[in-house]
């Protein structure tokens, strides 16, 4: 069975970036585009997104305020960030509160975007398989608690049943 593709959404107000990163990356991944946060949050809700990069400088909402609206609506998703700009403070903030997985500068060459990439891809495989794994211990812990529960009912009424029982052998 081959692994699913893998879908990112690029999200930048800049119409030649967009044509340049769906040129490099459409044959590596399942890539979804849009123009605006906006847009983005409209790509997110009718597809799942497991990688999402975004331009930091753009109208009405900038690429940090984008990525915080999206880690609250999709947490599983990872979260990245691309900017020309200096905006190092709000970044390094926005990173120390776990919003941003990766800063990439512009302009990004595409053998070092494609490595962060596929770093982020594992990332987000290992995050879903502990999740999995923590879903399967909770139903097993579950199970266990129950078949306890089972147990310590048995153990408690049995030597009562018993008394019970020889108390209607006496009379």
């Amino acid at each position: 069975m081959s692994t699913p593709a893998v879908s990112v959404l690029y999200v930048d107000d800049e119409i030649s970036n967009i044509t340049v990163f769906v040129a490099a990356f459409r044959r590596y991944y399942t890539v979804h585009t849009a123009n605006s946060a906006e847009e983005g949050m409209a790509v997110l809700k009718k597809h799942p997104i497991q990688l999402l990069l975004t331009d930091q400088r753009m109208p009405n909402m900038n690429g940090i305020q984008f990525l915080e609206t999206v880690m609250v609506k999709y947490p599983d998703t990872i979260r990245m960030i691309l900017t020309g700009y200096a905006d190092m403070d709000e970044i390094i903030e926005a990173i120390n509160k776990g919003i941003i997985y990766r800063y990439i500068t512009k302009p990004w060459e595409e053998r070092e975007l494609r490595a962060n990439l596929d770093s982020a891809v594992k990332v987000f495989h290992a995050e879903k398989s502990n999740r999995d794994r923590i879903k399967e211990l909770e139903r097993q812990l579950l199970e266990q608690e129950q078949i306890l529960n089972q147990y310590k009912l048995h153990t408690t009424f049995s030597p009562l049943k018993s008394d019970l029982l020889g108390q209607c052998k006496d009379d």
